[in-house]
Formats: structure tokens, C-alpha cells, sequence
């Protein structure tokens, strides 16, 4: 099923409903190849891998509006970062440094070293988008994908995260304390995922447990950081399950 990054761009016919939101780079699924006529083609998407390419996405129809995409797997493939084509190397990584481990982070498919503009700086409700749509050709979004209505009228949620690859943030108390009292100036709870092989030390569980008797959440990050686990089997893969499981009881 063809995806795309596409720059949006709008006919003088588009819907006034889908304009003041409107992104200005998408991603799309399912592209239908449908032959179209121009004259009732009301949104286009121009490739921004082949920006000659263009390719219809929405038209007028003799009773309805017609999608050229698929607009239900795009939407799903939006919430579920489907875009995003991760370089992950079956081996540790923390030893590298800083300079080389950048190397692996996440690059676009387009195979170019400039990240994809999406979703929009302006614009990043992608997919509150594709649900106006989804209600405008007349049909209800699926059960489970509908906009998320947070409490006290606010426009969103954060969380707050961090991996622990390591024992160093727990060696150095100075930065240890500087990232718990933003969850104290904020108001926040943070996670904590750590690597259960990298925080077996006496130092990491002192810092485990200070973490849980302040209520911040503890999670496990793998075994050791090699990747390896997926391509263990018999003793050496459930001795790692063993002492993921251990960690997990432990602190989750």
C-alpha cells in the first residue's frame, strides 16, 4: 500500500470547514491512483520526495465528496507514527558517544538528511484533520479514534519520560536532584526507564527507590542495551527474561 509525504495544497472549492486547520505537509496511505478530473479536484498532494508528482486526494463528486487515499488507514498510521523509519542496530550503543549515536537516530523515508516537516510546525494536528474529513464525507470515524477531550478544557497532555541507559545519572546527585525537582516545581510524575542490567549497582537503587517512594513511575528498558534479546534462544534467552522479570517485580 503506496504512502507518501505530501505538501497540501488547496483549491478555491475546499471545504471552509477543512481551511483554518488545514496541515501543511501530510502523510497519506492507500494513494487510489484514480484517474480524476482536474476541474474537480478540490485538494492536491505534492511529493515532497518528487515534488513533480502530484497526486489527487480529495475531488467533488455528483453527490458526495470522494477520497483518492485511504483515509482510515492513514489516520491509524498517524497515531501509530507509521512514518517513521527507525535505524536500530543489534548492538550497545552508550559506548559510541555522543557524535555516533546520532548517526542511528531516526531518519526520513524520503532517505535525505533533512527530517520531513511533519507533522507541520503551524499546524500538527494532523490527524483532529483527517477526523474533520473523515465527519465531512459522511461517514463516523471508527470506535476508539475520535478527538481526545481533555479535562478543564485544556488543548492537550504531557508526559514526561526519561531512559536510563546507564548508572550515571544516579553517580551524580547534582543532576539527579535537577531533574526531580522539575517534576516538584511543575507538578509533574515522571517515568523512569531503566535498563535492569545497568542499574544493579547499590548506588541505582538507592536512586530506584527514592524514585518509587516518590511516586514516579518505574519502568524496564530491555536487558542490557545490546538489542540482542530478540535473537537469544533456549538458557541464554530466558536467563535475560529471568532477570527482566526480577527488575520488573522489583520496581514496576
Amino acid at each position: 500500500m503506496e504512502s507518501l509525504f505530501v505538501r497540501l495544497e488547496a483549491a478555491r472549492e475546499l471545504p471552509t470547514e477543512l481551511v483554518p486547520s488545514l496541515p501543511e505537509t501530510l502523510w497519506v496511505k492507500g494513494i487510489t491512483g484514480d484517474l480524476v478530473d482536474a476541474e474537480k479536484v478540490v485538494l492536491w498532494g505534492i511529493d515532497l520526495g518528487s515534488p513533480d508528482k502530484r497526486v489527487p486526494l480529495l475531488s467533488r463528486g455528483s453527490k458526495q465528496w470522494l477520497t483518492h487515499f485511504d483515509l482510515p488507514a492513514t489516520v491509524h498510521g498517524c497515531l501509530s507514527e507509521e512514518y517513521r523509519v527507525p535505524l536500530v542496530p543489534p548492538f550497545e550503543l552508550t559506548w559510541l558517544g555522543s557524535f555516533l549515536r546520532n548517526k542511528f537516530r531516526p531518519f526520513p523515508p524520503l532517505g535525505s538528511s533533512t527530517l520531513v516537516p511533519f507533522p507541520s510546525v503551524v499546524t500538527p494536528y494532523a490527524v483532529g484533520w483527517l477526523l474533520d474529513l473523515w465527519s465531512l464525507i459522511g461517514k463516523n470515524p471508527e470506535k476508539g479514534i475520535s478527538r481526545v477531550a481533555w479535562p478543564k478544557s485544556n488543548a492537550a497532555a504531557l508526559l514526561v519520560s526519561y531512559n536510563v541507559e546507564n548508572g550515571w545519572i544516579f553517580r551524580h546527585k547534582d543532576w539527579f536532584q535537577r531533574f526531580l525537582s522539575l517534576d516538584t516545581t511543575f507538578g509533574l510524575k515522571s517515568a523512569w526507564f531503566c535498563i535492569p542490567k545497568k542499574s544493579d549497582s547499590r548506588i541505582a537503587k538507592k536512586g530506584l527507590e527514592l524514585l518509587r517512594s516518590q511516586g514516579r513511575e518505574i519502568g524496564c528498558l530491555g536487558y542490557n542495551g545490546d538489542g540482542r534479546l530478540p535473537f537469544l534462544a533456549g538458557k541464554s534467552f530466558q536467563k535475560r527474561v529471568d532477570y527482566i522479570q526480577k527488575f520488573a517485580a522489583t520496581w514496576e
